[in-house]
């Protein structure tokens, strides 16, 4: 019964961090395959260590690396509340973000392009290509295209593709409050001088709306390689005996 156990915790912790750790969280392990190979290395190695037949632990611990993998996918899915035009609406132009905004939000505000920090996905300790397209850019959001600005509360921080206009122009964007990555506040956000303190930011990511062209089918895969996996590395009676 405790090899079952150990077995479904497993099987259920590694796909449910990767997919509701805050965004960012988990690169800093390095890139993403990193904790997907984690998990199916876990996976091989507890199953074969519960007893179960080398080759069927070699598939689940592989079928448990792709829904893990696959597991952030679905965040948006699980977490999105309706359709896009009932999340809350804030307007940096006329407020700051206010402290209680949480989850999924609709934001307007003037992005700065003049500070920005392109996000590559490569491999750890492999240097990116600077001529290729960026995975994502992170941008100050706020209230006014003029130079020096006051914010109080929380500055925001936007992750958007890099294909998102990035002019003077005021934008309406929408995504996931999370935390920013580790030190991308204090790349992006400079405080005047005299100022004390820290910077206190969150980050809107646009690239999670919960809106993907076939969510439903994407959870569909994840639940199915899940089971698979879960499956493959389940301990037998026999084996227990």
């Amino acid at each position: 019964m405790a090899a079952r156990l150990f077995i479904l915790g497993i099987c259920l912790g590694f796909p449910l961090v990767a997919a509701l750790a805050p965004a960012g969280s988990l690169t800093q392990l390095g890139p993403e395959w990193v904790w997907a190979t984690l998990a199916g290395v876990v996976g091989l190695i507890a199953g074969v260590a519960c007893g179960v037949r080398v080759t069927s632990a070699t598939l689940g611990g592989l079928m448990l690396a792709v829904a893990t993998h696959q597991a952030p996918l679905t965040t948006g899915l699980l977490m999105a509340p309706g359709d896009i035009a009932t999340w809350p609406r804030y307007d940096l132009t006329e407020a700051p973000l206010p402290e209680e905004a949480e989850g999924f939000v609709r934001v307007e505000g003037f992005l700065r392009p003049s500070m920005q920090l392109r996000e590559f996905q490569v491999p750890k300790g492999d240097r990116p290509n600077q001529n290729q397209a960026a995975h994502a850019v992170l941008m100050p959001l706020v209230g006014t295209s003029k130079g020096v600005i006051k914010i109080d509360g929380r500055a925001v921080i936007a992750r958007v593709p890099e294909r998102v206009r990035k002019g003077p122009e005021r934008v309406k964007l929408s995504g996931a409050l999370a935390p920013p990555p580790i030190g991308v506040s204090e790349v992006l956000i400079q405080l005047g001088e005299g100022s004390a303190g820290e910077v206190r930011a969150v980050m809107l990511d646009t690239t999670r709306t919960g809106h993907g062209d076939q969510p439903w089918v994407t959870a569909l895969i994840v639940g199915l390689t899940l089971l698979f996996a879960t499956a493959q590395l389940w301990p037998r009676k026999k084996d227990e005996d």
